[in-house]
């Protein structure tokens, strides 16, 4: 139980079952347990973005692409954290990478289309 897949998959399960608070605790653990476990920084800054600690939670996706910088889901997940703070700049530039990495990823894809439906 103390494996750090372990921790992350019991992270993930919370974070579907709408516990982010449990999520995050799972995430921290199995990066506790493996300090280079790049979805277990995702899983952990989506937590904390649901948590609303949103600087948190840009460190922790900052930190997962540090770790798999070919990762579409994290930066598709940054790029909602920005566009939710106003950012849209940034948003914008990192549903690109998203989908530049990966053009078929459906969230990138409509997080995209919907920062662009409401542009000024």
């Amino acid at each position: 139980p103390s494996l750090a897949d372990t921790r992350y998959y019991a992270a993930m399960l919370a974070y579907l079952q709408q516990r982010p608070d449990i999520a995050a605790r799972e995430a921290s653990a199995a990066l506790a347990a493996d300090p280079r476990h790049a979805r277990a920084a995702n899983i952990l800054g989506a937590s904390l973005a649901s948590l609303r600690q949103r600087d948190q939670a840009r460190a922790a996706f900052v930190r997962a692409l540090v770790l798999d910088p070919r990762a579409p889901a994290t930066y598709a997940n940054l790029a909602t954290l920005e566009q939710e703070v106003g950012n849209r700049d940034e948003a914008q530039r990192l549903f690109v990478e998203a989908l530049t990495i990966d053009p078929a990823n459906e969230g990138a894809r409509q997080g995209l289309a919907a920062l662009l439906s409401t542009q000024p």
